[in-house]
């Protein structure tokens, strides 16, 4: 009964294709009354917009708000979540204002944890998911009439952040963006500024060099990763665990499969402890043998080093590393003393 057009800027993913034909089904199925004697009127898919939004994310363009009970943060199973919610937490405080935009939590928290994009918007996914970061209409948001100072303001930033449009077309960009309040302004700009795209899964089709185009051919991917990362990891390689287990959690968040993303979180975390676990004893086995040739200042440095790692295995949830962290730092201090 539908046909779906979609305005792309490139060639769709996988996903999205799957997205829109799941779309299609549910919106045929909720309305399958109404569609086959259908004449036009638009008010009996006013309820249409959840069901856009729920299959193809379209309100994480808007401003989020934080809204929680603290029992919901306690339940988030990953850990990447936990450190968004701080960096959106903090995102408002430095703005002082009550909501922010996925574009800029999602350069921030990138920024701020160094880690890899997957990572983060799973982090993002979680929190809306759990209702915990929630898009709110920007209509709800007070406006107040554009000034010259910002219209001088808008001028400049579109000089600076499109150069392939014409006077006549610059000029007719500002007047739209004036046109919008202050908060829709800012989300067009944002998204502009970044140049991200923000969708329900930001990740590459071909994390290696197999094309996946389906969830049989995913599953059957990430299997095979997760067999070269384990011989990795059995070979003392950590740096190729590691890049392998993040390409195999960049296809499972594609694919959103919850279950597998999990499990490679928690093997990806297993590893890094075992890999800084690994330099830890190195760096201490080397403070030993300086300390022996009297070298006490390059002891002190190796002590001071081995201390730091043990606070980062700590901090990823090696909780036995808390006596770790006091002896190799007392050790530090104590061949200081002898500098």
């Amino acid at each position: 009964y539908i046909r779906v057009t979609l305005v792309l800027g490139k060639k769709p993913s996988n996903i999205l294709r799957k997205n829109v034909t799941d779309f299609v089904n549910i919106f045929e199925k909720t309305y399958a009354d109404e569609l086959p004697n259908w004449r036009g009127q638009l008010n009996l898919f006013h309820n249409a917009g959840v069901i856009v939004d729920e299959i193809l994310n379209t309100s994480i363009i808007l401003p989020h708000e934080i809204t929680y009970e603290f029992s919901n943060v306690k339940a988030l199973k990953n850990q990447n979540s936990r450190e968004v919610l701080k960096t959106a937490s903090n995102l408002m405080k430095d703005s002082g204002r009550s909501f922010f935009f996925i574009a800029s939590l999602l350069k921030e928290a990138t920024e701020k944890t160094h880690k890899d994009t997957a990572e983060i918007f799973m982090g993002i996914k979680e929190l809306r998911d759990k209702k915990i970061l929630k898009p709110m209409e920007i209509a709800s948001i007070g406006t107040q009439p554009i000034t010259q100072q910002e219209i001088d303001l808008l001028t400049q930033k579109i000089s600076g952040l499109v150069i392939n449009l014409t006077q006549e077309e610059k000029q007719k960009l500002l007047n739209d963006l004036a046109q919008m309040g202050p908060v829709e302004r800012e989300a067009y700009l944002v998204s502009l500024t970044e140049q991200r795209k923000i969708i329900s899964a930001p990740i590459e089709e071909k994390p290696g060099a197999s094309l996946i185009n389906s969830l049989k051919g995913a599953k059957k991917e990430i299997k095979n990763l997760k067999k070269i990362a384990k011989q990795a990891r059995k070979d003392k390689d950590y740096t190729k665990t590691l890049n392998v287990s993040q390409n195999a959690v960049k296809i499972a968040s594609n694919w959103e499969l919850t279950g597998e993303l999990e499990q490679l979180n928690e093997y990806i975390r297993s590893t890094k402890i075992e890999d800084l676990g690994t330099k830890m004893k190195s760096l201490e086995k080397e403070a030993k043998l300086a300390a022996k040739e009297e070298k006490y200042n390059e002891a002190a440095q190796k002590y001071k080093m081995s201390s730091k790692i043990a606070s980062e295995i700590f901090k990823l949830g090696g909780t036995d590393m808390t006596k770790e962290v006091k002896r190799l730092s007392n050790k530090s201090k104590e061949y200081e003393k002898l500098i």
